[in-house]
């Protein structure tokens, strides 16, 4: 009886392997094959899933800041960052950057940071949250053209992702 018993143990074993093997080469039901970052993907996506974007993994909300100040007044920005994804991630570089010259005409994502004149300080935060940049002033008077900022990984790399333009005006 024995000889039975080992028998069946080898099938069954086969069997469970096999049905593993099989479900491994497969997508997982209603994932469609996509992630964050994969945009290559063309599968269909199941109706039941929203789509991820990665344009969106993190947005850059301006909540308050002074629409103008003084020459030489430190002033302070709150901003509020969310992203698409469950849990929080670091942003270890999160701020604003600044410039005489609006780069509203240029898309997001071909931003770099010598884009612009200059930045706030840059502490960092924790996404999803709201941050606080302080102790940044202009000296001269003018129009200054400003871009929350914060850069986070995404699959190894140093990410950058930009807020809307805002403006300030210094007198």
């Amino acid at each position: 009886m024995s000889k039975k018993i080992l028998v069946s143990f080898v099938v069954a074993f086969t069997l469970a392997f096999a049905g593993c093997h099989e479900q491994a080469d497969q997508d997982p039901p209603g994932d469609g094959g996509q992630t964050a970052t994969d945009t290559t993907d063309t599968a269909t996506p199941d109706p039941q899933d929203p789509p991820q974007e990665t344009g969106t993994l993190v947005t850059l909300v301006v909540l308050s800041a002074p629409e103008t100040v003084q020459a030489g007044e430190e002033f302070q920005v709150e901003v509020n960052a969310t992203w698409n994804q469950d849990g929080t991630t670091s942003a270890p570089h999160a701020g604003a950057h600044w410039g005489r010259n609006s780069t509203a005409d240029r898309d997001a994502s071909t931003l770099r940071g010598s884009d612009f004149d200059g930045k706030s300080p840059h502490p960092g935060t924790t996404i999803p949250g709201e941050y606080t940049i302080t102790g940044w002033s202009f000296a001269t008077p003018g129009t200054y053209y400003y871009r929350a900022h914060a850069q986070i990984e995404v699959d190894g790399v140093m990410t950058d992702f930009w807020g809307d333009e805002q403006t300030i005006t210094v007198q």
